[in-house]
């Protein structure tokens, strides 16, 4: 059957879990609500992509013609933090975009030789909704920080795969919700970011602000994380099943090391030999010492030469 054989191939590869979900009807009435009503209330701040990518995340036939199913895979990226400064885990290994587009398009070429069909990879790269496909995938529930959770891998993980014409037998979808009762994540929010009904106020995310955010001024407490910030995940009792360390994407070096002082002390050169090939390169060298500037209380000026 292809579907045996995709999810065999694809383990072997390494990845961590994989499902199937047929995109008829896709996305459920209720997710397609949730996230237009997101857009609306402006929780996404200025990440105009979300807005203008609206229309393909409600229909993958306008990203793949002829698209019937999406294989959904996860990598875990590992619970392990190094070094002296607070980065997002994810953001210490290498660029995911890059594995998974890598990875993923030529396994995708060798199915073509085998299955026909056509097919289109995605890894947080293209519009779509990738949490909402990874519980009809049966990997897990939407948690109450908006995170996929896996019981078995916890949510310290990224999510890809492909859209394909190939009409595939779906999976079941996750209908469990094992957060009960728990709220440590949203009680362990610094900013009060997330909020009932399992969205974020990206406005007051300090992943959105030390990331995403391009201006010069950060009008939140960062609490020291320099890119990203990992609380919602630290506190969730499920990521005590997660893996320590990835199979495929281990920590990088650099990061064990650099302080501060290296950053505020980079030109656009160090930077790069620094941090190329790796989720940094988003918020640029300006962004970067804006942040570490921020924790360290002191203003932060626009960028002049050397920056």
């Amino acid at each position: 059957m292809m579907e045996s054989w995709i999810k065999r191939r694809l383990l072997e590869m390494g990845f961590d879990d994989v499902g199937i979900v047929s995109l008829e009807n896709f996305p459920p009435e209720e997710d397609k609500r949730v996230f237009l009503n997101w857009l609306e209330k402006g929780y996404h701040a200025d990440m105009e992509y979300m807005e203008r990518g609206k229309d393909a995340r409600l229909n993958p036939n306008l990203l793949l013609e002829g698209a019937k199913s999406a294989v959904v895979v996860i990598l875990s990226y590992g619970s392990k933090r190094v070094g002296k400064l607070k980065f997002g885990r994810y953001s210490t290994r290498k660029d995911y975009h890059r594995f998974f587009k890598k990875a993923l398009g030529k396994f995708v070429k060798e199915c073509k030789e085998k299955f026909g069909g056509e097919y289109r990879v995605f890894s947080d790269s293209l519009p779509v909704l990738e949490r909402s496909l990874g519980r009809l995938a049966g990997i897990g529930w939407i948690g109450k920080n908006s995170m996929l959770i896996s019981p078995k891998f916890g949510s310290y993980f990224l999510i890809g795969g492909f859209l394909t014409t190939l009409n595939l037998k779906p999976d079941q979808p996750f209908i469990y919700d094992f957060c009960g009762r728990c709220n440590r994540c949203v009680n362990s929010c610094p900013t009060g970011a997330i909020l009932e009904g399992r969205i974020i106020d990206s406005r007051k995310c300090i992943s959105y602000w030390t990331i995403e955010y391009k201006g010069d001024n950060i009008p939140i407490d960062t609490k020291g994380w320099i890119f990203g910030c990992d609380i919602c995940q630290e506190v969730c009792p499920w990521n005590s099943k997660a893996p320590a360390e990835s199979k495929l994407l281990p920590i990088l070096k650099v990061f064990e090391e650099i302080d501060s002082t290296d950053i505020l002390s980079m030109n656009e050169e160090k930077f790069k030999e620094a941090f190329s090939g790796t989720p940094i390169m988003r918020a640029k060298l300006k962004g970067l010492k804006r942040n570490v500037l921020k924790i360290a209380g002191a203003g932060f000026e626009p960028a002049t030469s050397g920056l």
